[in-house]
């Protein structure tokens, strides 16, 4: 529901879109509205009525008007794949940023080697543009100081250069590091002590248990 809303804002507020594409996209928006009306509306009846007449398109009732069959909606696993790939690199992406602790709006060329694939997503620019500020380009040499992810089983990159200030960031990673150590130790010591083992609740053990695995998995992907 959120992506599809989030997607469908990148074609209805683009200008250069043609209104055939808009028209698209709100035929879309209002199909799946009045299918999500006449669901809920055996137990939420008043707030459904209110909704349907509110639709383009829709007549009489929505008490007297026939239950949505799954069968009229047949589900398309080409678009859902495509989909599903924009959200990867979308949500992906992100996690890069989250890492660096760089802005969302931060703009990002991803580079793709694998033909098929960077067809598939230069299909979706503008969309990942929106959504994530993306650009997607052809991979032909890879550049000096990239970050990466593999997206259907394919790597892609992305160059930091004039992005990221290197020293910067790597001194800001030593001292990431240094405290994941020290956590590390101290719930290292903790689980260590015979007498905390014993006398500890069995859920408090296990969640310091837990903190050590998380910890040291975070040690380990710096």
């Amino acid at each position: 529901c959120d992506w599809y809303l989030e997607l469908a804002k990148s074609v209805l507020y683009d200008e250069t879109a043609s209104e055939a594409a808009k028209n698209a996209v709100k035929h879309t928006l209002f199909s799946t509205m009045g299918v999500i009306v006449r669901l809920v509306h055996p137990f939420m009846p008043f707030f459904s009525e209110q909704v349907w007449h509110l639709l383009p398109g829709t007549k009489g009732f929505v008490a007297t008007t026939a239950f949505p069959k799954e069968s009229d909606y047949p589900a398309d696993d080409g678009t859902l794949a495509q989909v599903a790939l924009v959200q990867e690199v979308i949500t992906k992406s992100r996690t890069i940023r989250s890492e660096m602790e760089l802005s969302p709006r931060t703009p990002f060329t991803v580079m793709v080697g694998n033909p098929e694939l960077y067809t598939k997503l230069k299909a979706h620019e503008a969309a990942l543009e929106k959504l994530a500020k993306l650009s997607i380009e052809q991979l032909v040499t890879r550049p000096p100081g990239v970050a990466s992810m593999v997206v259907a089983g394919h790597e892609l990159v992305i160059p930091l250069k004039g992005i990221v200030d290197f020293e910067s960031e790597v001194a800001r990673l030593d001292k990431v590091i240094a405290k994941v150590e020290n956590d590390v130790k101290s719930l290292s010591r903790r689980l260590s002590n015979p007498k905390f083992s014993e006398m500890a609740p069995v859920h408090v053990v296990d969640e310091v248990r837990g903190k050590l695995v998380a910890a040291e998995n975070r040690l380990q992907m710096i």
